[in-house]
């Protein structure tokens, strides 16, 4: 970083940050996928104006939206969904849902933890939301 100015080295270093953390994000999805051997996949890192949803599976009747967390332990990646985060997820739930096909199904709110190990835990029904 020979001859780079202040701000240029810090954007390189914010640039390289980012980049690590989506590409944990990307393995710590992929870690999560592989405990929903009985769903499909329809999904991944939908986006709407209300927010984005991680994964998005199917099974039958079902549809469940997934926010997968991955942090150095289980702890800390239990703790970083806060309140806001699950209402932005309920509403793009509601989003993808008024799309869809089939309204009348059944939805599940589930929450992956994925620690520095790549360990996850899947948590069922972690959280409500009431879609309309």
């Amino acid at each position: 970083m020979a001859g780079m100015d202040m701000a240029s080295r810090q954007r390189s270093e914010r640039s390289f940050a980012g980049r690590s953390a989506q590409l944990s994000g990307l393995a710590a999805e992929e870690i999560a996928l592989r405990l929903y051997r009985d769903a499909r996949l329809v999904e991944a890192r939908w986006r709407c104006p209300e927010g984005e949803i991680d994964l998005i599976l199917v099974s039958p009747g079902q549809v469940v939206f997934v926010e997968v967390k991955a942090r150095r332990n289980r702890d800390l990646a239990a703790w970083s969904l806060t309140r806001r985060q699950r209402a932005r997820i309920g509403a793009a739930a509601a989003c993808y849902l008024s799309k869809a096909e089939d309204a009348a199904v059944n939805v599940r709110f589930d929450v992956v933890l994925v620690d520095g190990l790549g360990c996850a835990e899947r948590i069922e029904n972690a959280f409500d939301y009431e879609v309309a």
